[in-house]
């Protein structure tokens, strides 16, 4: 009775900050503050990549969680292909699509079957797809597996971790793929040892010392009280548990993993009370290379009141500068001046986002940061690139790719080769689930390609548009 009520008072704050937005339209001809005006819509050329109803798909009910990468001629879009629900539950497959860069006006040939990486088992479903192209030209992906018909808040509650984590290699583009290696030893070596360990979603990194980085996120139960632990148990997302980004790595190919240190996450002050702070607790994540030995890990919080997290750590996870909130903005699906005064166990916001380090052409000893997202401070909608030419401190005004509702992204570099194999152009694709009416409801997942020429027009909030500089002049 008591969850049915609480369900009835959700809707209402939902409501009522949709009904507040439409009366700041109507009256003032503007939209409030929380939520986010489309930003500048990009040039670019879009694919679709998985969607129920093309030939050969009509077996899955939703496809979701994209990642992609790129090697030579070649793309590699993976994502989750959910047979029974689009929710986080039920027979989950990881699958692949392929495709070419061919002919004189580079246009993508796709492959009309899938390829089944890993299939769901009766008890398992395998979920969150994170490759990355090693230091020889092939494939690696890691997966994790969690049972069949429980979510994330249901393992949160166990005593013990009750999952696995795999990956697997190819060596012809994705034809094929050897028997995975289960890499589920590595929850040991996280102190204490987590109840749910969720790898990316996303690509993980090469880094120029070979390294393979993959970062994550750990979930930590904490010890409550009988009273407590009961009412979190069944109100409180994920148990009331502590969140924390992290990453694991090899150094010999995927072969072997080790865990890095986990990043104590960043934290505010939600009231004017001496010694009162509140910690955001890191969640999905990506990282990307700005420098030796350094890197930079963006992340999603389990707070909806508060924008992103990064991290600046090591290849090994230590922390080189502090978490911090920044200024990328996420969905919070109610208004940020009623969700101060909602209890927490009704709050749940946040995105996946993704990030890629890029050195443009006609830059010297320079990276720019690319993140993507949906920029809309209310609603999963507005899928949209932003640029970081200082390491992540301040982003860009977005820019558009996906004016309507749409979710989870992957970012990737896709280089055009020319016909005696000499590179040509280097594009930036960006693969996301989107769709019309909801994110999941055309259950569609598509590819746009644009040129890195088009974040000149990036702008940031001094207006300014990121001038191209000499080469003898580094940006950052």
């Amino acid at each position: 009775m008591c969850l049915c009520l609480l369900q009835y008072l959700w809707s209402f704050v939902v409501f009522l900050g949709k009904l507040s937005d439409k009366l700041m339209i109507r009256m003032f001809g503007k939209r409030p503050n929380g939520r986010s005006p489309d930003g500048k819509k990009l040039e670019k050329q879009t694919f679709v990549v998985f969607d129920p109803t093309l030939t050969g798909m009509q077996g899955y009910n939703t496809f979701r969680i994209p990642a992609v990468v790129s090697f030579h001629k070649w793309i590699f879009a993976f994502c989750e292909g959910r047979r029974d629900t689009h929710k986080d539950f039920g027979s989950i497959d990881i699958i692949l699509r392929r495709a070419q860069i061919s002919g004189k006006d580079k246009t993508l040939k796709w492959d009309k079957d899938l390829i089944v990486v890993a299939e769901a088992t009766k008890n398992y479903r395998f979920m969150n797809p994170c490759p990355v192209i090693d230091k020889d030209g092939n494939i690696l992906i890691v997966y994790a597996s969690f049972p069949l018909n429980e979510l994330e808040k249901d393992l949160i509650v166990g005593k013990t971790c009750d999952q696995q984590l795999f990956c697997r290699k190819s060596e012809d583009n994705g034809a094929t793929w050897q028997d995975p290696i289960d890499m589920t030893y590595i929850f040991k070596e996280f102190i204490p040892e987590p109840l749910i360990y969720a790898p990316g979603p996303g690509h993980c990194i090469l880094a120029k010392s070979g390294r393979i980085i993959l970062s994550g996120n750990v979930q930590y139960k904490k010890k409550l009280r009988r009273l407590t632990a009961f009412l979190s148990k069944h109100l409180a997302p994920f148990y009331g548990s502590i969140g924390k980004t992290c990453i694991i790595f090899s150094d010999d190919g995927g072969k072997t993993w080790k865990a890095g240190t986990e990043v104590e996450s960043a934290t505010y002050k939600p009231f004017r009370i001496p010694g009162y702070i509140k910690h955001v607790h890191g969640n999905e994540s990506q990282v990307a290379e700005i420098s030796d030995n350094e890197f930079y890990l963006n992340s999603r919080t389990k707070e909806p009141t508060k924008n992103r997290q990064s991290v600046v750590i090591n290849s090994s996870g230590n922390v080189l500068k502090p978490a911090e909130l920044t200024d990328l903005y996420e969905p919070s699906k109610i208004p940020r001046l009623i969700s101060m005064f909602i209890p927490n166990f009704l709050q749940c916001g946040g995105c996946e986002g993704s990030v890629l380090n890029l050195v443009p052409e006609g830059y010297s000893d320079c990276q720019l940061l690319i993140f993507s997202n949906p920029a809309n401070k209310r609603s999963r909608k507005n899928l949209s690139v932003r640029v970081s030419k200082d390491r992540g401190r301040k982003w860009s005004e977005p820019l558009t790719l996906h004016s309507g509702p749409a979710a989870y992204s992957d970012l990737v570099t896709v280089t055009n080769f020319g016909d005696e194999g000499e590179e040509k152009e280097t594009q930036i694709g960006c693969l996301y689930e989107c769709g019309e009416r909801g994110e999941y409801e055309a259950s569609r997942i598509v590819l746009d390609l644009f040129s890195e020429k088009e974040l000149k027009e990036c702008k940031f909030k001094d207006d300014e548009k990121m001038h191209r500089t000499p080469s003898n002049q580094p940006l950052l």
